[in-house]
């Protein structure tokens, strides 16, 4: 392991026991228990977020000495310890430190364990991941076919890494507009995850929620809004009702009611979304940001013009200060302003 100071040396060893925990502790395949270990997962990684931040400092300081003598078993520790306060940044909604880390963790794999590894593929899913938080959707389209690609031939079509790397890229293809083939993304991710995970593990929950949004997208509201209840119903059953992944899919429910004109009920959710991510992520949160957003179209369909024009406002004033005034978002919010200003 990697040296550090005395003074230290107890809470770095704490440390790498959690993370040798975290590892020994992903989803398995078929989790008789998702809720309880999806859940520790996610309280965990954030408890280590101020210590790993410490420890990535002492490698930092040394890193070429302590690598050298520590051999192969220290650089893959580092590359662990940075992956994971990548994985914390970004759901902080600290994109730009994220890319950062993923980046290194990405670099040091490739030359540690070469461009195939599975870990190394996790890696260049993670990068995917963040630069599409960024916006920049093509680039993530690249990592993540390239994720997809080399897992298919590395752990199989079906292994639950796979699965996830076809979700991502389903993601980032909606968010393109390439519908048609992000929903047959989405489609085979959740068969898959329905087969290997089962009906009520989160990560199927997911999927039903993101099948659900492209649907949307597609006009096929029916079935968004049944795959958007499915969803909430078994992330409320498997996570609780104040979990994020709850939150995400009630968000997603909301915006189909939107669509379809149930504006009380739509406006309700996203009411209780807002109130949950300002508590649990902070009000800048780009996550917080997304449902003010949407919110306020809510608030302007119903003609509600005054209270809608300022939620927006404060929507793309945060957004220009936290994405950036060249992030997709950002401009739509702008370009939403200035058509509500005539």
């Amino acid at each position: 392991m990697a040296r550090c100071s005395s003074k230290d040396g107890v809470r770095y060893r704490q440390i790498c026991r959690d993370l040798k925990q975290f590892m020994s502790t992903r989803l398995s395949t078929r989790e008789t228990n998702s809720a309880v270990k999806y859940n520790w997962l996610s309280d965990k990684t954030n408890r280590l977020l101020l210590h790993a931040r410490k420890v990535l400092g002492f490698i930092k300081e040394e890193r070429e000495a302590i690598l050298d003598r520590g051999g192969p078993d220290n650089t893959l520790w580092y590359l662990v310890l940075v992956s994971k306060l990548g994985l914390i940044l970004e759901r902080q909604g600290k994109y730009e430190e994220a890319e950062a880390m993923h980046r290194r963790a990405l670099e040091g794999s490739e030359e540690a364990l070469g461009v195939e590894h599975p870990d190394t593929l996790t890696r260049v899913s993670n990068l995917g991941s963040v630069l599409e938080r960024q916006g920049r959707y093509e680039e993530a389209e690249t990592m993540h076919r390239r994720a997809l690609e080399g897992a298919e031939k590395s752990v199989g079509v079906q292994h639950p890494d796979t699965l996830t790397s076809v979700s991502h890229l389903g993601s980032v293809l909606e968010r393109q507009g390439k519908y048609k083939e992000a929903k047959a993304m989405q489609k085979r991710a959740l068969k898959g995850r329905v087969i290997e995970l089962g009906e009520e593990h989160p990560y199927t929950l997911i999927s039903v929620s993101k099948l659900g949004s492209v649907l949307s997208k597609l006009g096929k509201y029916e079935k968004a809004e049944a795959m958007h209840r499915r969803a909430l119903e078994g992330s409320k059953k498997v996570l609780g009702v104040e979990h994020l992944v709850t939150v995400t899919s009630m968000a997603n429910l909301a915006s189909t009611l939107w669509s379809t004109g149930h504006l009380k009920e739509a406006e309700d959710m996203e009411v209780r979304v807002l109130e949950t991510r300002q508590r649990v992520l902070g009000h800048k949160h780009p996550d917080t940001l997304t449902v003010i957003n949407n919110l306020a179209l809510t608030l302007k369909s119903q003609s509600r013009n005054k209270e809608a024009i300022s939620l927006m406002e404060t929507c793309f004033q945060l957004r220009e200060r936290v994405l950036g005034s060249h992030h997709p978002d950002t401009k739509i919010s702008l370009k939403t302003l200035n058509r509500w200003y005539k």
